[in-house]
């Protein structure tokens, strides 16, 4: 698993806890819905189409994309099922056939993080400490309405509806330009139960992330 695999499975996760409601750390909720769909369309030097299956209020969810990743170019194709169970995170190559486990180190301290608070000033804090800036600006996205965050050190823009639901994101850095489009948003929802099934695939453990960090030492 490459290391920007990993902030891959972890966005997710980071993006929910933005618009967290309060729980319980045994029981936290991610997301103030329970479930929904987001289907997206990817442009620029990774260009396919990204589903997003959440369930369990962001607990459970799973990433099913099919890109080509266009560099100097090279060009690359990728089909993949990211697999999101709490701390257990499960990559499925479709292509190589492959299926890798990982653990992320960071959930428990997520979800601790929203037990007892406020959603909507959690949320605030979590954005401006990651370096996102509100604006003034709203959106409509896949027919859903969003207002705009900004992140001049990344390069990056949000568009997120009141409910958590990142529908817009683009990326532009060191001549790099992504964007992320939603094309259907559909709450209560949680996807087919097939979408969270590991085939019988060989199977090998990957370094968690504060190993890849560390070097994998």
């Amino acid at each position: 698993m490459m290391l920007r695999d990993c902030f891959a499975w972890l966005l997710p996760i980071a993006g929910a806890t933005v618009f967290s409601t309060a729980a319980g750390a045994a029981d936290p909720r991610f997301y103030p819905i329970e479930s929904f769909t987001i289907v997206s369309a990817l442009e620029g030097m990774n260009r396919g189409t990204r589903t997003m299956h959440v369930t369990d209020w962001g607990r459970k969810h799973v990433t099913i994309e099919e890109t080509t990743l266009s560099i100097m170019g090279v060009t690359q194709t990728a089909k993949k099922r990211v697999i999101v169970d709490g701390r257990d995170v499960t990559t499925i190559d479709e292509q190589a056939k492959t299926v890798s486990r990982t653990v992320n180190p960071l959930y428990d301290g997520l979800a601790r993080g929203v037990e007892g608070k406020d959603p909507q000033e959690l949320g605030r804090s979590f954005m401006t400490a990651l370096g996102h800036e509100p604006t003034d600006r709203r959106g409509e996205f896949a027919g859903e309405d969003c207002g705009f965050w900004t992140n001049p050190q990344l390069g990056q823009e949000l568009c997120v509806t009141d409910d958590g639901i990142v529908v817009r994101t683009v990326t532009k850095m060191m001549g790099m330009n992504l964007s992320e489009t939603a094309t259907a948003v559909r709450r209560d929802d949680p996807g087919p139960a097939a979408a969270y099934d590991v085939p019988d695939y060989p199977v090998s453990a990957t370094p968690n992330l504060r190993d890849l960090l560390k070097g994998g030492r």
